[in-house]
């Protein structure tokens, strides 16, 4: 996308600010901005990149847009529309800032390149007979929480979708506090769950050679007609 050559903190331009966007990456949890365009319906106007490394639109009239698109480019994240865009927070005593900045936790593709510490599954969702991919569908972990307190099957904060030829890489990125539930190998206790419409699916057992901390990938296609209904 184009830059306006002055770049500005956002305190300064607050006051002119309709709304503005912030792109998170799902590993570093850094703020993304270089090499991604970003649109929104309901405007021409193109926005501006803040030495924060926010996408800021400036004086028009008016509340969040209707949606924002978000090209990544050549950069390793899916592209993204979002409906109905909601503030980091809304009340009425937070702050101008918070009322008018949408975060955005970016999807990681296949090719994202997953450090040591982050535990991953890349894989490829497929259905029928033969077996053809699936594409644009929402794929996640769930791990088994070993506390008493908390304790059950619980989803991973960050999704995923399938590509054009069924592929997906899924995270499991919790906090250090996180007990979870792993099997007498050192395997942890995780399915991967699958959105398609409004249907929600999952794998029978748990999937094999997930370590905490190291990327895996499945041996076979996962295939829809073999997941569990929720």
């Amino acid at each position: 996308m184009r830059i306006n050559e002055l770049l500005r903190p956002f305190d300064i331009i607050e006051r002119r600010v309709r709304f503005a966007v912030e792109l998170i990456d799902p590993i570093t949890l850094e703020i993304v901005h270089a090499g991604v365009t970003v649109t929104a319906t309901g405007t021409k106007a193109l926005p501006i990149v803040n030495l924060s490394g926010r996408f800021v639109w400036l004086e028009e009239q008016g509340a969040l847009p209707d949606a924002i698109n978000i090209d990544p480019g050549l950069l390793p994240y899916e592209p993204e529309t979002i409906l109905n865009p909601e503030p980091v927070d809304s009340r009425a005593t937070s702050s101008e800032q918070d009322r008018r900045l949408t975060r955005v936790t970016l999807r990681p593709t296949t090719n994202y390149p997953f450090v040591d510490g982050v535990t991953s599954v890349r894989g490829c969702l497929k259905e029928g007979d033969p077996l053809k991919p699936i594409g644009s569908a929402e794929v996640w972990l769930r791990w088994l929480d070993a506390s008493r307190v908390n304790g059950g099957w619980k989803d991973s904060p960050t999704r995923s979708l399938s590509g054009r030829s069924g592929d997906f890489a899924a995270i499991l990125q919790l906090s250090k506090r996180t007990n979870l539930s792993v099997l007498d190998d050192g395997r942890l206790s995780v399915h991967l769950a699958v959105r398609r419409g409004l249907e929600t699916r999952r794998t029978k057992e748990t999937i094999p050679n997930i370590r905490e901390g190291r990327a895996a990938e499945l041996r076979e296609p996962l295939v829809w007609d073999t997941l569990l209904a929720f």
